[in-house]
C-alpha cells in the first residue's frame, strides 16, 4: 500500500525543486551566454556609421512606417523622456483595454504601470537599451527602442520582430503566441512539483490523474517545447532583418550582422534548454526528497 507524504518532505521537496529550476533558468545559462558572447562580431566606428545609416535606409523601405511603427534612438541624455513617454503609452493602451473589456480593474492595472512591476520592467529595458546593452520592440507601442550609436546593428532583428508583428498575420499570430506558450513552461513545473510520483503498479485514476502524470513524468521536454515558438519567432525576426540589412549593406558587414544575430539566437537556445533541463532536474530533486513512501 501506497502511503502519502509527510507535509514537511512534501514541502521541503517542492521548495527545493523550485530552486533548483530558478537556479537552473536564471543562472546557469550565463557562463554559456558569456562564452557565446566572446564570438560576437565586433563593428569599428567607422562599420557603425555605415550600419546607421543602412538602418535609417532600410527602415525607410521596409514599409514599417506606413504600419504605425517608429525607431526610437535612445541613450543616457534622452532615456529620461523616453521612459516617461513610454510608459504613458503603455498606460493609455491599458487603460483603453480595460475601460473596454473588465472596467473593474482599470486602478489597479493603472498602478501597475505607475509604479508596480510593470514600472519597473520598463525603466530597466529602457536603462539598459540607454547603455547601448539592450534593443527592444514593443507590441504595444510599436516602438523599436535602440541606441543606433552603441548598438545599430542589432536594429536589423527589432526590426524584423516589428515585420513579424504587423506584416503577416500568421507570423503575427507567432509573435503574440511566443509569449503564452512561454507561460506554459512554469506551468508544466508547478505540476511536476506538486504531483506525486507514482510507484511501481500504482494506476492512474481518472483523467485529470492521467494527464498530470503525464506531464510530471515529460516535464523538461514539455518545458522545452514550450519555449520552440519563441526560439522560432527569434530566428524569423533574425531573417526577415536579414532581408533588409542585405539591400542596405555591403555583402561584408551583412556577413558580420547575421554572425552576431546568429550567436544572439543561441543564447536563446541555450535558455530554452536550460528551462527543460531545469524542469527535469527540478522534479528529480524533488521525488528524491519527498517521494511516497510504501509500506506492507
Amino acid at each position: 500500500m501506497d502511503k502519502p507524504n509527510n507535509n514537511f518532505d512534501s514541502a521541503l521537496g517542492i521548495g527545493a525543486g523550485a530552486s533548483t529550476y530558478y537556479c537552473m533558468k536564471t543562472f546557469a545559462k550565463k557562463p554559456i551566454n558569456k562564452l557565446i558572447a566572446q564570438h560576437w562580431a565586433s563593428y569599428t566606428p567607422e562599420e557603425n556609421e555605415l550600419l546607421r545609416k543602412g538602418v535609417t535606409d532600410a527602415f525607410e523601405n521596409s514599409g514599417l512606417k506606413q504600419k504605425g511603427v517608429t525607431l526610437i534612438h535612445v541613450d543616457k541624455i534622452n532615456r529620461d523622456e523616453i521612459l516617461k513617454d513610454f510608459a504613458k503609452k503603455i498606460e493609455e493602451i491599458v487603460n483603453n483595454f480595460v475601460k473596454k473589456y473588465v472596467k473593474s480593474r482599470k486602478k489597479a492595472i493603472s498602478s501597475a504601470v505607475d509604479e508596480g512591476e510593470i514600472s519597473e520592467k520598463l525603466e530597466k529595458a529602457i536603462k539598459m537599451t540607454s547603455k547601448g546593452k539592450n534593443a527592444f520592440y514593443h507590441p504595444f507601442t510599436k516602438q523599436i527602442m535602440i541606441n543606433t550609436k552603441e548598438m545599430p546593428f542589432a536594429a536589423f532583428h527589432e526590426m524584423g520582430h516589428a515585420i513579424n508583428n504587423n506584416m503577416g498575420k500568421w507570423t503575427n499570430y507567432l509573435h503574440w503566441g511566443r509569449f503564452g506558450f512561454a507561460l506554459m513552461a512554469p506551468v508544466f513545473v508547478a505540476i511536476g512539483l506538486l504531483k506525486n510520483k507514482k510507484v511501481e503498479g500504482e494506476n492512474s485514476q481518472g483523467i485529470g490523474d492521467k494527464v498530470a502524470t503525464f506531464i510530471k513524468d515529460n516535464c523538461g521536454k514539455l518545458a522545452f517545447l514550450a519555449m520552440i515558438p519563441t526560439l522560432a519567432e527569434e530566428g524569423l525576426a533574425s531573417i526577415n532583418g536579414a532581408k533588409l540589412a542585405k539591400k542596405v549593406l555591403s555583402p561584408e558587414l551583412f556577413k558580420k550582422v547575421c554572425k552576431s544575430n546568429s550567436f544572439a539566437w543561441c543564447t536563446y537556445l541555450v535558455g530554452a534548454t536550460m528551462i527543460g533541463l531545469g524542469a527535469n532536474l527540478a522534479v528529480k530533486v524533488r521525488d528524491k526528497i519527498a517521494q511516497p513512501k510504501s509500506v506492507s
